[in-house]
């Protein structure tokens, strides 16, 4: 009788902690969902720099405060000079010189 306790209380245990654990995991796997965008389709808008400065589309993030995800367009002959960003930033040049 005991034992059958035991067992039954083991069973009760281990379903719970896993209902709980698919559960969160559940929660990590929506946070980190895949965002398809086309550049065609993306809305830029200028920088402060003018006419012949970048211009970004938004993807994901505020550039303005922190982490984001962008396209960016630089004029021909664009040179941003020696400058730092306060955030990861991975480039990827499609064409130009």
């Amino acid at each position: 009788m005991r034992r059958s306790l035991l067992l039954i209380g083991l069973a009760a245990a281990l379903t719970i902690a896993w209902s709980i654990g698919l559960m969160q995991g559940q929660k990590k796997a929506q946070a980190k969902k895949v965002i398809f965008v086309s550049s065609a389709e993306a809305k830029f808008t200028e920088s402060a720099r003018g006419p012949s400065g970048p211009s970004m589309a938004r993807i994901w993030g505020d550039p303005d405060k922190g982490a984001h995800g962008t396209f960016t367009k630089f004029a021909p002959g664009f040179d941003a000079g020696m400058h730092t960003h306060t955030n990861d930033v991975w480039i990827v040049g499609i064409k130009g010189a």
